[in-house]
């Protein structure tokens, strides 16, 4: 009896995995931006607070799809 090979986690599970992020677009700068944006956060969190304010403009820049489920903007 042959054994079968075992599927990687991304074939075996492609909704947990997409191959194509639904929340960016792809492109480089929305990548530079989140990472930034990142960057800010722990600045803030060691002893910066001012830090976390540019970082909401620039997840709201990354994710511009979900620009207003990131900065709290009442959809009605």
């Amino acid at each position: 009896m042959a054994c079968r090979r075992r599927l990687p986690y991304t074939e075996r599970f492609p909704r947990l995995f997409p191959t194509v992020s639904p929340l960016m677009d792809g492109s480089l700068l929305s990548y530079f931006l989140a990472a930034s944006a990142a960057v800010l956060v722990g600045l803030s969190k060691t002893g910066l607070p001012v830090a976390a304010i540019p970082a909401v403009a620039l997840m709201a820049q990354a994710f511009p799809d979900n620009a207003e489920l990131h900065t709290a903007k009442p959809t009605w």
